[in-house]
């Protein structure tokens, strides 16, 4: 299975900070900052120039970061959505069975016990994601393991790392920050159905997509879609592990924002944040109110 040691994230669903690619700590975007929840994060550990403290291997000089980001930038990444050429587009996707990354769900299901449905088109035992199954049914998780993340949580953090790291690659990291900073202000403050995230929601977005930037800083510019993409399933599945060795009592110990809540639905405080936002009594919770009420039902599956 893949592993990883790189220290990455920030912790919970407070103030998100991340250390600025140029090496300085960072909050979320401003307009964000001030949704967000809470008091301030531990900072995480990291250099863009030499990956996490103590790691003395070069990845990327600032020359060449700064090289290469006059060469790229948001025009250029603008310029070919309009065009058709979207880098991210399929991402989400990419991990299950007939995707371009099949090996993430079939980890799931192999090592971690996730529950899977044959399916005959394409021949494999897959985790079902259409929607002709219930939600009860692509919601499942391993046997036993109810304090897990379900599929869908873990397809979500999964497509927001690696969807920055991609943009990271091809147009540089402050053009992807700046680009997963506008799509979470949209999502949180557009009009529904174009928005409608709650702050915590947008939280755990910028945290996950911070990773993603960190770990194609991590890999320098000449990695490559395939070396991202194992990383970023290496970070998940790192998550996954702690999760998984949690005691018994750790596992049923609701999360200080969650009394009432049956188990502990909270990720570890470094690493992608792998567990959508819960209200206190654990269910789903990801959706801006209007009028006091979410259009949403909450669900705990």
């Amino acid at each position: 299975m893949y592993r990883t040691t790189v220290n990455l994230g920030a912790g919970g669903f407070d103030d998100v900070m991340f250390f600025e690619e140029g090496g300085s700590p960072m909050y979320l975007d401003d307009t964000l900052r001030g949704t967000a929840p809470g008091a301030q994060s531990p900072m995480p550990q990291f250099s863009p120039l030499r990956g996490p403290v103590g790691d003395d291997t070069p990845v990327m000089s600032e020359e060449e970061l700064a090289e290469f980001e006059d060469q790229k930038g948001l025009g250029s990444l603008i310029m070919d959505k309009l065009r058709g050429n979207d880098v991210t587009e399929g991402v989400r996707e990419s991990g299950r069975i007939g995707g371009t990354s099949p090996e993430f769900m079939e980890t799931l299901i192999d090592e971690y016990g996730y529950p899977s449905v044959f399916d005959e088109e394409v021949g494999e035992r897959v985790i079902p994601t259409d929607f002709k199954y219930s939600e009860e049914t692509r919601h499942a998780r391993p046997v036993d393991r109810r304090d897990m993340p379900t599929y869908p949580e873990l397809e979500d953090a999964r497509g927001h790392m690696l969807g920055s790291a991609l943009t990271s690659l091809k147009y540089g990291p402050e053009t992807a920050r700046s680009a997963g900073n506008f799509s979470e202000f949209k999502d949180r403050f557009a009009p529904f159905p174009f928005g409608g995230q709650n702050a915590r929601d947008v939280e755990m977005d910028q945290r996950n997509n911070a990773i993603g930037r960190q770990l194609f800083m991590k890999a320098g510019m000449d990695a490559t879609v395939e070396e991202l993409t194992q990383m970023v399933d290496a970070e998940i599945f790192n998550q996954l592990d702690k999760i998984m060795g949690r005691t018994e009592e750790e596992r049923m110990t609701p999360a200080d924002d969650q009394p009432r809540a049956p188990r502990n639905f909270k990720s570890p405080s470094e690493g992608p944040d792998v567990f959508y936002p819960r209200n206190e009594e654990g269910y789903f919770d990801t959706t801006r109110k209007f009028l006091g009420f979410s259009p949403r039902k909450y669900r705990n599956y």
